[in-house]
This record gives structure tokens, sequence and C-alpha cells, in this order.
């Protein structure tokens, strides 16, 4: 009894510690959201609902430059995916067509449908290739930094406040051959590491691929505060720092949210394919990349919700429209359930393997045995499923309905203004509300 005040001390230090991690998280996580929905046009595209007239006329250069139509963002694209190939084709230990067909994999799903998305949307109300590599970028660059970052901490916060209920590893408490085995799942635990899952990857990766949006894109010229970060100028065509950019219709603002997830899910399909400690030991990385391949565009779907929601704040078509949270929080909540879903259908089959081996029959192991036995396995990978389903399938069926229009699918030309004309406000209104394109 004697260490038992020592231990109780060690578990209280821990304790406040990864309060205190999470806290620090959850401050960068919520803090921007609650500041963009505090403050007006000069914080964020939210806050430009209200802007009146239509843009002012700039000069053909600054014009170009606000839309993203020079060039260099495009380069940049191909510089950043271009030179991770030729490491990949110097350090990997896999065959040369192994590394070109994951490379290639890593990529692909998400061209497909972004170009798809541009043919549709893009080209015919003046979208500029340009401007979506400027968000490609900040999703890939920006918003992985961010990701990677933030949620590094709130995993090591999670495994100090609840070392046996962890977003990886479900009621772990069992030590059988030296091994650690988890209990037959509680209920608590289920939930809470759903909770888990929704405010790390779900919460911290849908800011880091969407806050972007918010502070970069305006409406209009008028829209654009007087400094760039505090000192350089952010309204003239000399000086200008390549941060905000010119939004002029609601296809704008949806087809840079689809980019900016494209860039997030292509650098996170090369991180979880060709470094080894993020694969299981018995994976290859071409098994990896086509099993990322079936829910590769998963991103693009979730910051596309947001996407457009933020649209149709920025260019309401009657009606105060939703609050920030509505928009933000069901692609949240979407993505952490997918993952918890993933992981549940593996802590499953991690069970039944285990399970198999096991040699100790003592008490903890016939209690594992009952367990799994009596039909746990079943209604854990049905509830996986369901879960899974909900937040892929779920979410696209959600976007397609949401972009589409009568005897046209998904993604549809001009289903912004059918949906202007559907609420009482006629197409032409609509478009006389629209500020005005710029010149290209």
């Amino acid at each position: 009894m004697a260490g038992d005040p020592g231990s109780s001390r060690e578990r209280f230090l821990q304790l406040f510690v990864g309060s205190v991690f999470l806290l620090v998280v959850l401050e960068h996580a919520v803090g921007p959201w609650i500041w963009i929905a505090s403050r007006g046009t000069s914080a964020s595209a939210w806050g430009t609902a209200a802007a009146p007239g239509p843009a002012r006329e700039p000069t053909e250069s600054f014009g170009r430059e606000l839309l993203g139509g020079r060039g260099r963002a495009l380069s940049a694209v191909a510089v950043l995916f271009g030179a991770p190939l030729l490491w990949m084709l110097e350090g990997s230990r896999e065959s040369l067509l192994d590394v070109l067909v994951c490379y290639t994999m890593c990529w692909l799903p998400s061209a497909i449908l972004l170009i798809w998305a541009w043919g549709r949307l893009g080209k015919r109300n003046g979208v500029h290739p340009g401007l979506m590599a400027n968000f490609f970028l900040s999703g890939a660059i920006l918003g992985c930094a961010y990701a990677a970052f933030f949620e590094i901490l709130e995993e090591m916060a999670w495994q100090m406040i609840s070392p046996s209920c962890t977003a990886g590893n479900f009621d772990v408490g069992y030590t059988i051959a030296g091994q650690p085995f988890p209990r037959p799942m509680t209920v608590t635990c289920g939930i809470s590491v759903a909770g888990m899952w929704i405010l790390t990857p779900g919460l911290i990766e849908e800011t880091g691929k969407a806050i972007w949006l918010f502070l970069r894109l305006r409406k209009s010229l008028g829209d654009l505060p007087e400094t760039c970060f505090g000192c350089l100028p952010a309204n003239t065509s000399r000086v200008f720092c390549g941060w905000f950019k010119l939004a002029p219709t609601p296809y704008h603002v949806l087809l840079c949210s689809l980019a900016g997830g494209a860039g997030f899910e292509c650098l996170e399909n090369m991180k979880y394919v060709f470094s080894p400690s993020d694969r299981m030991p018995q994976e290859s990385p071409v098994e990896v990349v086509f099993a990322r391949a079936l829910s590769s565009n998963l991103h693009m779907m979730w910051t596309g919700l947001i996407g457009l929601g933020l649209a149709r704040r920025m260019f309401p078509s009657g009606g105060p429209g939703s609050s920030l949270l509505c928009v933000v929080m069901p692609s949240v909540v979407l993505h952490g359930l997918f993952d918890f879903g993933i992981t549940l259908i593996q802590n499953v089959a991690s069970r039944a393997d285990r399970r198999k081996g096991m040699m100790d029959r003592g008490e903890a192991g016939e209690l594992v045995h009952t367990h799994m036995d009596s039909g746990e396995a079943s209604e854990l990978l049905f509830l996986a499923t369901a879960l899974i389903v909900l937040a892929s399938a779920g979410g696209w069926l959600a976007l397609g309905m949401l972009t589409r229009r009568s005897r046209s699918c998904c993604f549809a030309p001009d289903f912004f203004d059918s949906a202007s004309a559907a609420r009482g406000c006629p197409a032409a209104d609509a478009a006389a509300r629209r500020p005005l394109l710029l010149a290209a």
C-alpha cells in the first residue's frame, strides 16, 4: 500500500499534463472558427454576405493576380509533386514499376475528379486553373503541416488522459502471454473513442484544409483589407503579397474547396504509401495505395461541403442562411466517424487474430473467447460498416443533391442560380447581385 500515494500522484500529473495539451490543441482548432464567426470582412470571407455592390474593375495585371491566373501556382504544384518522385525513385526499395504505379495512384483519383468538376463548373464560370492550384497548395502544404503538428499533440493528450481506452486500442486491460489484449468493448469506451476520432482527425484535418478558404478568399475588391499580414498592402497591384484571392462567383468558392481537399489527400496518400512507419509490416505500398484509392476522394467531399456552405454565405439567395457551426460540423463529424469505422474493423480483426493464437486459457482468456464467440465481432463489424457508408456514400449523396438541378447530375453548371430561383430569387436577380468577373 505504500506505493499507492506515489502512483496516484503520478496518475494525477499525467492527467493534468494531458488535459493541458488537449486544451491547447482545441484552442487552436476551435479558436480560429470563433474568431471568424465574430469578426467582419477584414477577418474572413464569412463576413462578406452583406457586402454592397459589385466589385470594382482592377487593372488587368492585378486582376489576373487576384484570380490566380499567372500560372505560378500551377508550376509550384508540378514542382511539389515532381521532387518527391525523384526522391522515391532514388531511395525506395520497391521496383521502378511499383514506385511509378504507387506514385501515380496517390494523386490520379483526385486529379480526375478535380478536372471533371472544373469542366462542369469552372470552365463556363471563369474559374482559372491557377486559382484552384493555389488552394491545392494551401491544402497540401499548410493543411498537412497544421494537421501533423496538432494531431501529434492531441494523440499524446488522449494517451495521457485515457491510457486504457485510446483511439487505436479499445479497452486494453488484459495481458496474455506478455501481450496486451483488449477487453470486450464497452459502450462507454466506444463512445469515447468515436469522440476522439471526431476531435482529432475530424476537427483538426477539416480545420487545416478549410480555414484557408475563409482567410484568403474575398467576394470583391471592396472586401479586401487594407493590409496583408498586418504590414503589406493588400489592395494595390504594385505591392501585393499574393495571399488574398477573389471569388467572383460561388463556383469559384466550391472549386477552391475541392482543390484544397485534393491537395491534402494527395500528400496524405504519399505519406501512408511511402512511409514504412505508417504501414503494417505485412503490407506492401501497392496494397496500401489501391486500398486508399477506394476512399481517396473523401477529403475533397468533406471540404467541398464546407466550401458550399461558405459559397451560400458569400452569395446569399434569401433567408439568413446556415450558421458557421452548421457549415463546418457535418464534415468534422463525418470525417471522424469514417476513421472510427475503419479503426473499429481493424480492432475486431486484431482481436480475432489474437484469439485464434491464444494459448492462455485462464480467466482473462476465457472471457475474451466468450465475448468474441457471442456475436460481438459481428455486431461491431455491422456498426463499423454502417458508419463508413454513412460518412462516405452519405456525404457524397448530400453534396450531389446540393449541387444538382432538375434533369441534371451533380455539379450542374448553373446549380446555384437554379437554387436561387427555387428560393424565390429569379436567376436574373441572382446574376445581378453577383460581383463582376474580373478581366482575364
